[in-house]
C-alpha cells in the first residue's frame, strides 16, 4: 500500500510506474523532483538555453541529445544519421560556467563508477581509497559529422539513468580518453557513468 511506502521511506509503486527511473529513497525522490521543477522554471523564463544543463534532472535526457543532433545536422546541412555526439569533459563546476555554449550544451550532474576522474590530465585513472564512485565536472556535448579522436586511446563510457545499468535506461555513449591504461582494462572493471547515485548526497549540492 502507498501509505506503507511512505512511512518506510519508499516511492510507492504507482508513483513509480507514472514517473522517471530512479533507486532513490522517497525523501531524496522528492528532493529530486523539486530540483527537477526548479529547472524547468528557470528554462521557461525565456525559453532559450541554459548556461549549463543538469542533464539527469530532465524527464526525456536523450530527447535533449537528439535535439541537439538535429539542430546541428539542420544548419549545418547534413544527414542526420551522420551525426554523432561528441563529449568533452571540461575542469569546470556547474557555478563557473557563465554562458551557454556557442556550439552544444554543458550538462552536469553525472557519476562516474569504477573509475575516478583526473582532472589535471583530463583522463581516466584507477581508484583511490575506497571511493569507487565520483561526480564529473561539467561536460561539453555537441553534435559532430564525423568523431575526431585520432591517436587517442579512448573508453566508449556507456551513461546510464540508474545503478540497475539497464539496456532501456542507457542514454547514450561517451568517449572518455585513457591515457595510461588501455580501454580494455575499463570495459573488464565494468566503468560506467550514472545519471544519480544512490549515496549521492555525500556529494555538493547540485547547483541549477
Amino acid at each position: 500500500m502507498a501509505i506503507r511506502d511512505v512511512l518506510n521511506d519508499v516511492v510507492p509503486r504507482e508513483w513509480v510506474d507514472r514517473s522517471y527511473p530512479s533507486l532513490k529513497s522517497l525523501s531524496l525522490w522528492v528532493l529530486d523532483l523539486v530540483q527537477r521543477v526548479q529547472q524547468l522554471q528557470a528554462w521557461t523564463q525565456d525559453f532559450s538555453l541554459l548556461r549549463v544543463t543538469w542533464l539527469p534532472g530532465l524527464f526525456a535526457p536523450r530527447a535533449f541529445l537528439a535535439a541537439i543532433m538535429q539542430s546541428a545536422a539542420r544548419i549545418n546541412n547534413w544527414k542526420l544519421e551522420d551525426v554523432s555526439i561528441m563529449v568533452e569533459v571540461t575542469k569546470k563546476e556547474p557555478e563557473d560556467v557563465t554562458i551557454a555554449a556557442r556550439d552544444g550544451a554543458y550538462i552536469h550532474g553525472f557519476f562516474l563508477e569504477g573509475a575516478r576522474w583526473d582532472r589535471r590530465t583530463k583522463s581516466l585513472e584507477e581508484v583511490r581509497g575506497r571511493l569507487a564512485i565520483s561526480l564529473m565536472p561539467v561536460i561539453l556535448i555537441k553534435a559532430v559529422q564525423r568523431l575526431d579522436y585520432e591517436g587517442q586511446e579512448l573508453y566508449l563510457c556507456p551513461v546510464y539513468r540508474t545503478q540497475r545499468r539497464q539496456a532501456a535506461e542507457l542514454i547514450f555513449f561517451a568517449h572518455l580518453p585513457s591515457m595510461r591504461f588501455p580501454a580494455s582494462q575499463w570495459t573488464l572493471a565494468g566503468v560506467a557513468m550514472t545519471a544519480e547515485a544512490i549515496d549521492d548526497e555525500i556529494f555538493a549540492e547540485r547547483k541549477i
